[in-house]
């Protein structure tokens, strides 16, 4: 916006309660204007309160749109309108009702044929090291995207995942039941000792 505002039209026509011009920008109810007249002078400041976009009553004008805005104040014709504020909703209700933002903790994943391990990088856990047995994979390996993906669902409202970095030292198959079941092991585990 800058000191003066940012410019969104000219007065076109001036009435007995308010001015009309056509919007170079968009425009909400609650907006400040400011009407700077041709001389330079500083002109009136306004809060919408109520306008007409097209002779129709209207909470919003987009650009291009004609708008009259309604005033009780004397506003020059010519004047350049600068939009000075903007409204913005009340969105603390909302916020308030959010779920906590839960702590995401970035995890080391490797996997090989015979161990899956997973180290905590950003809280004081021992690891979580589980014996395997993966074979090779004839389709779809494990891939370090499924392990992260599967480790997103955390079921714990105090803990998420953060970053999760995998290594995985060759082409295996894992079960989905058997991933899922180490996710959960380790998120329980998690819980008990965070």
């Amino acid at each position: 916006m800058g000191a003066a505002g940012l410019r969104v039209g000219t007065v076109e026509a001036v009435g007995v309660n308010g001015f009309g011009f056509t919007a170079a920008k968009r425009l909400h109810l609650g907006d400040r204007v400011r009407i700077q007249p041709q001389s330079g002078d500083v002109g009136p400041a306004i809060t919408i309160t109520r306008m007409f976009v097209n002779n129709v009553n209207a909470k919003r004008v987009l650009p291009g749109e004609r708008v009259f805005i309604c005033c009780d104040k004397d506003v020059p014709t010519q004047g350049v309108v600068f939009k000075i504020g903007e409204s913005f909703p009340d969105y603390s209700g909302r916020l308030a009702a959010l779920p906590p933002r839960r702590a995401g903790l970035d995890l080391d994943v490797s996997v090989t044929a015979e161990e899956f391990r997973v180290a905590v990088k950003n809280a004081v856990l021992p690891e979580f090291v589980r014996q395997v047995n993966l074979r090779p994979a004839k389709t779809s390996p494990l891939s370090p995207e499924r392990i992260a993906e599967e480790f997103s669902a955390s079921g714990s409202g105090k803990f998420g995942l953060g970053h999760c970095n995998c290594r995985i030292d060759g082409a295996y198959f894992m079960p989905a039941a058997e991933l899922k079941a180490l996710r959960r092991e380790f998120w329980a585990e998690a819980a008990k000792k965070l």
